[in-house]
């Protein structure tokens, strides 16, 4: 047989060597970081797609609600100096919260569709009820001659008035009135409702309402009295707590949820009574309510999933090197291209598939799908061997791994580190001696 010639040994070894092996793999790791980041750009344009179609829904129906309210707002002039040095007469407005506050109701939940989304909607029928101390012994610096009670209103926030079903009708004391639009000012609520009410600063009154809205997603509230409580009942069977304040009884079943908070004027940093926007960042930053979730949300598990994408490529790249190292079997570029193209494939089938089915069935279906044309692909080019075998049990036991992951939410962390140091020793104990292996192949060249 003829010698090879300096420059055909230089490209056996590049075709041979290990080390040049690892670097090319490692590089074609690399490039398909691109369609890796593509196929995240892509889940998160579908969900965002999907939010577009709940915006379009609840912008007619009502969006999310925040009820706050009542409170009786009374007007004054108060003397500034301007820019120019000039004394000037202002309006201004003070505020005066309630003495108790009760609201109770039912939240009838539905859903709709628009296309493939479920948008969640709800009624709410609710009843308020609470009193009002003689405002006449507020703690503000104005004297009560200076306050133009005749002038005084109350208000009632509403955060989406498109959502309201019946026209609002409060009993204060012996007089009932019917609200209007607007808040006439905005230094507490933002939106809502009012009416006008020449107010006896001298005596408690109480109130009552009934209150029927729509809304979609998310109900909350203000405590806005010495002492706020708030009990809802709904059929909804996931909801979510969320806010500033947590119910202090709630119960959850299959026949829905019932919860009460109990908010006191202790639990919160602003006063009973105040002038102008002072306080209205912080009762906005004191709503409590609940959230009506879906049952499973598909697009969060499936981010959840693609995040594991350029690992499960790493460790699919890492499989075949080590079957190709041992087995003497030689992989071109292009097939680890190929293997990696499908790995990747599977996010998009899982992406398509949750969209249409649960995220449970559509993971089991893009797996097998993958699994299947990967092991049929490995046993064609490691010609009939059964270590094809190996490499698609190995890929099953990467999405069994990957699988619990995503059900673990709490232990996904200790449960992943702990897989994770399982594979890294059985890389390292597959190349304890991978030196030995190169210098075998170079003794051939």
């Amino acid at each position: 047989m003829d010698a090879k010639t300096p420059v055909q040994q230089i490209l056996a070894w590049f075709r041979n060597s290990l080390t040049i092996r690892i670097i090319g793999i490692g590089i074609l790791a690399l490039l398909l970081l691109i369609p890796s980041s593509m196929i995240s750009s892509l889940i998160h344009e579908r969900e965002q797609t999907r939010n577009e179609a709940e915006i379009e829904v609840t912008s007619k129906w009502g969006e999310y609600q925040i009820i706050g309210g009542p409170l009786v707002s009374v007007p004054f002039y108060d003397t500034i100096q301007n820019t120019n040095g000039e004394n000037e007469r202002i309006l201004r407005y003070a505020h005066f919260l309630p003495e108790d506050l009760e609201i109770t109701g039912s939240v009838k939940p539905e859903k709709r569709y628009r296309g493939i989304y479920v948008v969640p909607l709800y009624q709410a029928d609710l009843e308020i009820r609470g009193s009002f101390a003689p405002l006449s012994q507020h703690s503000l610096p104005i004297s009560n001659k200076d306050l133009l009670w005749s002038e005084a209103f109350l208000s009632l926030g509403i955060s989406d008035v498109k959502g309201i079903r019946e026209k609002i009708e409060i009993q204060i004391g012996d007089v009932k009135k019917e609200m209007g639009p607007g808040t006439r000012t905005v230094d507490v609520f933002n939106s809502g409702v009012n009416v006008k009410l020449p107010w006896d600063s001298t005596r408690a009154k109480k109130f009552s309402a009934k209150l029927l809205f729509n809304g979609s997603k998310e109900l909350y509230f203000l405590p806005v009295a010495k002492e706020t409580k708030v009990t809802l009942n709904s059929p909804w069977q996931t909801p979510s707590f969320e806010g500033d304040f947590l119910p202090g009884f709630r119960e959850i079943s299959d026949s829905g949820f019932k919860a009460t908070w109990k908010i006191l004027e202790l639990n919160r940093n602003y006063p009973q009574d105040f002038i102008g926007i002072a306080e209205t960042n912080q009762i906005q930053n004191y709503k409590f309510g609940v959230r009506f979730l879906l049952p499973v949300d598909e697009y969060h598990k499936t981010i959840r999933s693609s995040k594991y994408s350029e690992l499960f490529l790493l460790l699919t790249f890492i499989t075949y090197f080590f079957i190709e190292v041992y087995k003497k079997v030689r992989l071109h570029f292009i097939q680890y291209l190929l293997l990696g193209f499908a790995v990747l494939l599977f996010y998009i089938l899982l992406l398509s598939l949750t969209e249409h089915v649960p995220f449970n069935v559509s993971y089991w279906i893009s797996s097998s799908m993958i699994l299947a044309l990967v092991t049929l692909y490995s046993r064609a080019f490691f010609r009939g061997e059964s270590v094809f075998l190996v490499a698609g049990g190995t890929i099953l036991g990467f999405y069994i791994f990957f699988f619990t992951l995503l059900q673990l939410e709490d232990f996904a962390l200790l449960v992943g580190t702990f897989g994770l140091f399982v594979l890294l020793a059985v890389a390292m104990y597959f190349t304890r001696s991978i030196q030995d292996l190169e210098s075998d192949e170079n003794s051939k060249l």
